[in-house]
């Protein structure tokens, strides 16, 4: 796109910056798209209380194939090739696509572009095959709908429930309402109950009783994975029983951290990744309450090595588009990738959801290694298949000739999913006298919609196939004897009468009668140095020493 004026270019930034945390799972989607002679456009837009917001759009010109297609070929490219573009906001869900809708000038009497033309309207509705479609629902969505878990929230879908019957008179939502933890857990425990007892109402229609009985469905709860942050020790001046009241009394509005700055706002680590082009992230929103994010998803598209920012780690690049700070460091970099994910809604219930991009191949650096060990997924969430695939790949995969750990190449290849959340938990001092630190605790789950059959042995195998350079080599005694065994059997396989096979058989075991004899000595040989050099090495000489023990004492 040719930009007529640089602030135009920077509006548009903005505007591309804005709408990254104004989409609203809810809203009703609309895809404008037109074609040119020259190129394509498309426009994404969602309503929200009667009105049209901007949220998405794409602007490219034809190849030079395309640029043959007739008129009405290019307009159902463009029609193609916007809805893909913006098919992550439009999953499972019906949007309208219309033509882009132009203002005439007053007095124009043109009606090319009139949107009222026939077949210029449509109604789509996108899904995939191995993703699970929208379940219909009659309740009407509020902000008590938020007030429990994630968790919570799901275990009632699967069960079907709006509300327990025989065992509560009051429907979930309006058991919310009065939510406090002791309510969430008397719930939790109903829902248990009534899985058991195997009671379903408001059935899905896609699934009869009988199928919902029959389908095993894996336990999905989050799970500590006994890591935490310190994040600060209490004081006398801020302390409180409620950790999340401590941290608003010390912390600025909107910080979970320590501040640097004030202006450095989780916000601001937010746009370092996104400027630099290293993630990809969206912000989901209460369609009652645009305050509140329910969860974030984040795609990690690459991490940037200190090589890749510049010779200066320390000097600041400027951001593509004015912002407070003006820009940033590679320290800050670095901090942004921690920073970013300390977001907490007004319920304390935010999670993310975190992925890779798929046929991307990255090279992380060493630091990275270290948000993983917090941030990343454990074994224990794996569902069986994942688990059979993980156990090939760390079977197959050379981790002693790597940096990287098996489970991060393994979720990275294959674009696996985890979502990932925290809470502020208060850790243990030895005196009872004390102030206890303030420890931020790490929880993760499996995405459940994920298609785990990407990751079965087979998969694994095949990865490993077009990707040899990071399969396990095999022992090298063993190499080395199906080679020699190879080399034998061509050169019995060239005998051309039984006297030259028996002829060559006997030069055979004259080979190996000899290699047999000269193995023992090869073996002393090699313990000799071995001793040698450990007498002219002086840690060997002062081992007892250096572990504080001598054998000559009595």
């Amino acid at each position: 796109m040719v930009w007529q004026s640089p602030n135009q270019k920077s509006i548009f930034s903005k505007l591309e910056f804005d709408s990254l945390v104004t989409i609203f799972i809810k809203a009703f989607k609309i895809v404008e798209t037109d074609a040119s002679d020259v190129g394509y456009g498309g426009i994404l837009k969602q309503q929200v209380h009667g009105q049209e917001h901007v949220i998405a759009y794409i602007s490219k010109h034809w190849n030079p194939a395309q640029l043959k297609y007739s008129t009405i070929k290019k307009e159902f490219l463009a029609i193609v090739l916007c809805i893909s573009k913006f098919q992550s906001d439009l999953l499972n869900q019906k949007f309208l696509r219309r033509k882009i809708q132009y203002k005439r000038k007053r007095g124009s009497t043109g009606s090319t572009r009139a949107n009222n033309q026939k077949g210029n309207y449509n109604i789509f509705w996108v899904t995939y095959p191995d993703w699970e479609s929208p379940k219909p629902t009659t309740t009407k969505q509020t902000v008590t709908d938020y007030a429990w878990s994630i968790q919570t929230l799901l275990d009632l879908e699967d069960i079907g429930l709006t509300k327990i019957p025989k065992l509560a008179k009051k429907t979930w939502a309006e058991m919310a309402s009065e939510s406090d933890d002791d309510s969430e857990t008397d719930l939790q425990k109903q829902i248990q109950k009534a899985k058991q007892t195997k009671t379903v109402c408001n059935q899905r229609p896609s699934q009869s009783l009988t199928q919902q009985e029959s389908t095993s469905q894996p336990n999905n709860n989050y799970i500590s994975k006994n890591k935490f942050f310190n994040v600060l020790q209490m004081e006398p001046e801020y302390w409180d029983k409620n950790p999340f009241k401590a941290t608003a009394k010390v912390f600025p509005p909107g910080f979970h951290y320590r501040p640097i700055a004030t202006n450095k706002t989780r916000k601001f680590y937010e746009f370092i990744l996104i400027d630099t082009n290293s993630v990809s992230i969206k912000h989901f929103k209460d369609p009652k309450d645009p305050n509140l994010n329910t969860h974030s998803t984040i795609q990690i598209l690459k991490v940037m090595q200190p090589r890749h920012y510049g010779s200066n780690l320390n000097k600041p690049k400027k951001f593509s588009t004015p912002f407070d700070p003006a820009g940033y460091n590679y320290w800050d970099y670095i901090d942004a990738w921690t920073n970013v994910f300390w977001h907490q809604n007004s319920k304390f219930k935010h999670s993310w959801q975190i992925y890779f991009k798929n046929n991307t191949v990255y090279n992380f650096p060493n630091w990275f290694l270290q948000w993983w060990n917090y941030f990343g997924p454990i074994p224990h969430i794996f569902p069986e298949e994942v688990q059979q695939g993980f156990q090939q790949f760390n079977k197959l995969y050379n981790s002693k000739e790597s940096r990287i750990p098996a489970d991060l190449k393994y979720f990275s290849s294959f674009v696996l999913s985890w979502i990932f959340s925290w809470q502020y938990r208060y850790g243990k001092t030895e005196n009872s006298k004390q102030y206890p630190p303030l420890q931020r605790h790490a929880f993760v789950k499996w995405w459940s919609q994920f298609d785990t059959s990407k990751t079965a042995p087979d998969q694994v195998k095949n990865w490993f196939q077009s990707n040899p350079e990071f399969l396990k080599p095999a022992d090298p005694k063993t190499s080395l004897f199906l080679n020699q065994k190879s080399q034998l059997a061509a050169f019995l396989a060239s005998s051309k009468s039984k006297e030259s096979l028996a002829q060559n058989l006997k030069e055979v075991l004259q080979l190996l009668q000899q290699e047999v004899e000269e193995e023992p000595s090869k073996k002393e040989a090699e313990s000799s140095e071995t001793n040698d050099d450990q007498e002219d090495d002086p840690f060997y000489q002062n081992e007892d020493d250096c572990f504080g023990i001598s054998l000559d004492e009595d």
